[in-house]
């Protein structure tokens, strides 16, 4: 973000003093322009132009900022604010460096009773959410759409998918009978691990937990401006690919 100019009053111009008085050398009567409270210019050097419009040659003063762009500058600024409070901050990301090393472990689980890896298991819940195209499945799980149809050919030759293609590219993709039972068991077992843990904590522990993790995931949306439907796969369903707990149908 560009920094706003500010012009003190008090300072002197750094430029040469006009018959008139006025400052680069433009006094009352030789077509200098005025600025009015409002920052804009009533005789605007002399070039005839009209407040608000565009400079000579046709071009415009403010670029148009995409949508992208706008994401990135909330990013750069959200990188630059001052930590207010370090030792809680550390605290935090201590706790969830050990949640994600136990999700890692869990996910080493799953891969050795399924020979699923993380990224698999997400490409093909999205298939099972009837996202078939290699584009349209990296946008919801967060991988290049390069990486999809690799992780998809894999996935193929393992017989859990079946492919189409054109020209050359995976266009679209649907699971087989044994890429959905395999996705089944592993779904089981995530679900069985979390609810282990569940039962340890008593049901208004569980919900506060639920209340707290609900408003991290809406602040973090309004300070990036991510909205719910750029949210991908992994962040709704958990940083190890973990559905939410609960054995009724899959969440899409």
């Amino acid at each position: 973000m560009s920094t706003p100019t500010v012009i003190r009053p008090s300072e002197p111009s750094s430029g040469p003093v006009g018959p008139g008085g006025g400052p680069g050398g433009h006094g009352p009567g030789d077509g200098g322009s005025v600025r009015r409270p409002d920052g804009s210019s009533s005789g605007d050097g002399g070039s005839g132009r009209r407040p608000g419009s565009s400079p000579a040659g046709g071009g415009s003063t403010s670029p148009t900022v995409t949508g992208v762009e706008l994401a990135v500058i909330a990013r750069r600024e959200l990188v630059s604010t001052p930590v207010g409070d370090l030792d809680t901050a550390v605290e935090v990301l201590e706790r969830l460096n050990k949640l994600q090393v136990l999700g890692t472990f869990l996910q080493r689980g799953m891969e050795a009773m399924t020979s699923l890896r993380s990224s698999q298991f997400m490409i093909l819940k999205a298939i099972e959410c009837e996202v078939d195209h290699p584009r349209h499945i990296g946008r919801k799980v967060g991988m290049e759409t390069g990486a999809v149809e690799l992780t998809l050919v894999s996935l193929r030759e393992k017989g859990l998918v079946t492919t189409r293609s054109d020209r050359g590219h995976v266009v679209a993709a649907a699971l087989t009978d044994t890429g959905r039972a395999i996705l089944t068991q592993a779904e089981a077992m995530q679900i069985r691990a979390t609810d282990a843990l569940l039962q340890r904590a008593e049901p208004s522990e569980v919900a506060e937990v639920l209340d707290l993790l609900d408003r991290a995931v809406e602040s973090v949306h309004a300070i990036i401006g991510l909205r719910d439907a750029d949210e991908d796969l992994a962040a709704r369903t958990g940083a190890t690919g973990s559905p939410l707990p609960g054995h009724g149908p899959t969440v899409c």
